[in-house]
């Protein structure tokens, strides 16, 4: 039997007990990001160094500012970069 293996680090998500689906989508949000990010063939082995994935919107707005360091819009990239990942990932 193979070993079980957690490929998506996840704290457990919390809600309002009036609203529990208001817990689901930060949670479904960081499972595209950590799913995003194991199938990337760049960043699939970061991924399984953090404690938990960035969400989703985070990551793609991290994947076009690699794109456009790539293509040499490096002011663009440096603007992308330089914002803080906590403006998107809350």
């Amino acid at each position: 039997m193979a070993a079980k293996k957690n490929i998506v680090p996840l704290e457990p998500a919390s809600g309002p007990a009036a609203d529990p689906d208001a817990a689901l989508e930060p949670l479904r949000l960081k499972l595209m990001g950590g799913l995003a990010g194991v199938f990337d063939p760049i960043f699939k082995d970061s991924i399984a160094l953090l404690k938990e994935p960035p969400n989703f919107e985070a990551f793609r707005e991290f994947l076009d500012g690699v794109k456009k360091m790539e293509r040499g819009e490096l002011r663009k990239a440096s603007r992308i970069f330089s914002r803080p990942m906590s403006s998107i990932q809350n």
